[in-house]
């Protein structure tokens, strides 16, 4: 009966810490590109609010240019000459 052995010259002890080494790289390279993924994800959202705040400053010194400078001008009145169309 013959026993199989693995001798040090066939490759299979350096199979197993490439392997190893493979699962590894596979594992990091999806880490990275998911918290790519997150990163690209919030970046678009503090963009988007971003723009929302800018929007609001706009609006309110157009209201408040409005106010100023058209005395007979109601907080409503400037809102409906103004205000974006929704």
């Amino acid at each position: 009966m013959a026993v199989a052995t693995s001798s040090p010259h066939d490759g299979s002890a350096l199979a197993a810490p490439r392997l190893r080494a493979r699962r590894l790289a596979l594992v990091s390279t999806l880490i990275l590109i998911e918290a790519g993924a997150l990163f690209a994800l919030c970046q678009d959202q503090v963009e988007r609010a971003e723009r929302r705040r800018e929007a609001a400053r706009v609006q309110d010194a157009v209201f408040g240019y409005c106010l100023d400078q058209q005395s007979a001008f109601t907080i409503s009145r400037c809102r409906k000459r103004f205000a974006p169309a929704p």
